[in-house]
Formats: structure tokens, C-alpha cells, sequence
């Protein structure tokens, strides 16, 4: 896979023109401006399957996706494995899917106003024709294969299919496009340690604004190489590491979450869980706290008017926030000017907001007293999440400890 990967970590050049007697640069020309946003033209997508042919013979196959549109400017979007890039005039965003690394977002600049240009500097694609930059003389420099020099053009005759063939530094290349659009058909060309086969099948692209990736909540990195699987997403059953933690005006005298975790609070009743409330830095406040405290005893006290004495108890909780700060360790000193209270804060984030659902800048953790999690749930902006997040919590503890109302 690493060598498919390679493969596509490239970009490509071609040729396209609807008569017989168009130049290669005039083709080249034609199959870089097929991909260029336009406000005027509908979005375009393709499905792209790729094939590596190494030295061996044996294939490795693999398959992306290409979007091309107009968003309040000129975007292109691109699947490819895990990976999810979005790159506008402006910025380039680069997720993987599927991975408990989800929490992490790749971020940077697009380079010269050009979302192609941005994709390429921040993923460097090869194999994809539809991403090379305009040609000059035939010539495309490509990442992966190095210099390619395009000299022919053939318009096979009753075709709408146009040829352009060429040599890569490792032997022959050829590209076949639609002579009237410029759109890439299929891509064959010689690399040095085997050769490359792409196949393009257009497909209807959703709507461009689906195209964009979520970027509140998200954990920025400035290298592909740091969208990396951090540990497993937080749920019932799951262990709350015991993280180091210290109060905003006693930055030197560090402590632990371990150390809320007495179950029977001085001078108070039993409690089944504590709750903490996990808010990334920007988000703390007085407003975000309260309005967390005011869900969660709403949704508990409908609960509890329906519950029985085993499930009251698990409807027992004390909330605990904490800020989580995004500073190297040990870093001491935070400002929160929106909290009035001796704010707790946490800089451990590969074990919070790494391992927390994505789309939020809050989220609660049920922990019984070995930091066992009951319920695991993010700060929306309806009580929704809170019926849902106490109902977890009830069900986790009548299904783990049994009936217990002391």
C-alpha cells in the first residue's frame, strides 16, 4: 500500500483537442483548464482506479474520487483510503476517515489562489492527470516519474477520443481524454519501478457545500504525517486515563482526576457517577459551563420522575469541569477570562479531544469511582444530547453494578 500511496502522491500531464490538427500544448492546455472551477460551469467528479504494476507483476490496486466545483469561489475536493482533502482558494483541509484519529484536521494555506496547486503542495498526488499545472512545450514534471515529455496527439477517426503519447524518464506514457470536453478517459506511463495504469469514470458530485470539512472542535497539525490513530474513541466500558490536571491559580501543585473520585462526597449523599465536563480552551466560559449544568439536571429530574430507587441512583452524578488547553507540556500558565471560577486545566490532548466525537468543543464523561465510563457525550445546542447522555448513563450503571440505591 505504501507504494500505492506513492504512486498517488504525484500529479500528471495530457492532451486534449477536438480536431485532428490540435498541438500538444494546445491539448495539454485543454486538459488543465477541464479542471478548473468555474462559476459559471456545473460541478464535475470522477472516480478514479488505479493500478500499480510493480517489478514482481503483481498488481495493487486502489481507488479515489475527484471533485471539481464553485463554493463562494474555486474548490476541488479529494478522496482518497482514509484520506479527505478540501482545498478552496484560500486553505487546504486534509482529514482521515474512519480512524480515531478523526479529532485531527491537516491545515494550511492554498498556494497561489489555486486549489490545485494547494492540494498538491500539501498532498503531492501523482498518477492524476487532473491535477497538473498547465503544460509548456510538452513538458510536465511529475513528483512521482519525474520529467515527462508529451510529442504526439492522435484523433482516432469516429472517435471522440484523443491520444497523446509520450515518454516518462522510465519509458513510454500515454494519456486518452475526450476530444471535446478535455476530461481524462485512462493513463498508462512507465515508472521506474514497475508501471501505472488509471482509469477515470465520471460520476454526479453532491452539492459543493457537502464537499467541506468540519473544522470547530478539531485538533489543527501542519503535517500529513500527524493524522496518525491516537487510541480508541471513548464509550461505555472504556478506562478515563488518569489525567494530570491542575487548578489555574495553583499551576505548580498538579494533581489528578483520580482525586475527585471518592464516591460519597463529605456531607452529601452517594453518588453513582462524576461528570466531567471536558471544554477546549476558546469555548470555556461561565455561560457554556452553567448552561451544561442547567441540561444535565433537567433531563436528570425527567428521569427520575419515571425512574425506580436502583435507577435513581444512577442518576447521582457531581459535575466537574475541566479546560482542556492545547500548549506543549507541562505548561502551567492559562488564561480564561470567561470562567470566575478557579478553572481546572488539563494539556493532555491526545488523551481528550483525540479520543472525543467529532463536531463539538464540549463533551461530558460519565466515571464511576475506578474512572469506568458510563456515558460518553457532546455539547449540542438542543437538550437532545442531555436526555440521551443521561439515559446512557442509567443504562450503564443498572447493566454494570446491578441494583444498588445506597
Amino acid at each position: 500500500m505504501r507504494l500505492v500511496l506513492g504512486m498517488l502522491f504525484c500529479c500528471f500531464a495530457s492532451t486534449a483537442a477536438p480536431q485532428p490538427g490540435t498541438t500538444v500544448d494546445e491539448a495539454l492546455a485543454r486538459l488543465h483548464a477541464a479542471y478548473l472551477p468555474a462559476a459559471d460551469r456545473p460541478p464535475i467528479g470522477e472516480r478514479l482506479a488505479l493500478e500499480i504494476v510493480g517489478a514482481t507483476g503483481m498488481p495493487q490496486s486502489t481507488s479515489a474520487e475527484i471533485r471539481v466545483g464553485w463554493d463562494e469561489g474555486p474548490v476541488l475536493a479529494l478522496s482518497l483510503d482514509a484520506f479527505r482533502a478540501h482545498a478552496s482558494a484560500h486553505v487546504v483541509r486534509v482529514e482521515r476517515e474512519g480512524l480515531t484519529s478523526s479529532r485531527l484536521l491537516f491545515e494550511r494555506p492554498s498556494a497561489g489562489n489555486e486549489p490545485k496547486r494547494g492540494i498538491l503542495e500539501s498532498m503531492p498526488l501523482g498518477a492524476m492527470p487532473q491535477l497538473w499545472g498547465l503544460a509548456a512545450e510538452g513538458v510536465v514534471i511529475d513528483p512521482l516519474l519525474g520529467r515527462l515529455i508529451f510529442d504526439r496527439v492522435e484523433h482516432a477517426e469516429g472517435s471522440d477520443h484523443l491520444r497523446v503519447t509520450g515518454r516518462s524518464p522510465a519509458g513510454p506514457a500515454v494519456i486518452t481524454l475526450h476530444a471535446t470536453s478535455g476530461r481524462v478517459i485512462a493513463f498508462e506511463a512507465d515508472a521506474r519501478d514497475g508501471r501505472v495504469r488509471l482509469r477515470a469514470f465520471p460520476i454526479d458530485p453532491p452539492a459543493v457545500e457537502t464537499w467541506r470539512i468540519q473544522r470547530m472542535g478539531r485538533r489543527i497539525v501542519t503535517r500529513l504525517d500527524q493524522l496518525v490513530i491516537r487510541g480508541e474513541p471513548y464509550g461505555p466500558g472504556s478506562i478515563l486515563p488518569d489525567l494530570p490536571v491542575r487548578t489555574a491559580s495553583a499551576p505548580e501543585q498538579p494533581f489528578s482526576i483520580g482525586d475527585w473520585l471518592d464516591d460519597r462526597p463529605a456531607g452529601g449523599p452517594a453518588v453513582g457517577w462524576t461528570v466531567v465536563l471536558f471544554v477546549i480552551g476558546p469555548a470555556a466560559s461561565d455561560a457554556t459551563i452553567a448552561g451544561v449544568r442547567s441540561s444535565l439536571s433537567a433531563a436528570a429530574g425527567r428521569r427520575r420522575a419515571e425512574a425506580n430507587d436502583a435507577e435513581r441512583y444512577w442518576l447521582r452524578y457531581r459535575l466537574r469541569p475541566v479546560v482542556i488547553v492545547d500548549a506543549p507540556q507541562p505548561a502551567v500558565t492559562v488564561s480564561t477570562p470567561n470562567i470566575s471560577e478557579d478553572v481546572v486545566v488539563t494539556t493532555d490532548v491526545s488523551q481528550t479531544i483525540d479520543r472525543m466525537p467529532v463536531g463539538a468543543s464540549a463533551w461530558v464523561v460519565a466515571i464511576d469511582r475506578d474512572r469506568v465510563i458510563g456515558a460518553v457525550g457532546a455539547v449540542g445546542d438542543d437538550d437532545g444530547w442531555s436526555e440521551r447522555f443521561v439515559d446512557t448513563m442509567v443504562r450503564s450503571g443498572m447493566g454494570d453494578a446491578g441494583e444498588r440505591g445506597d
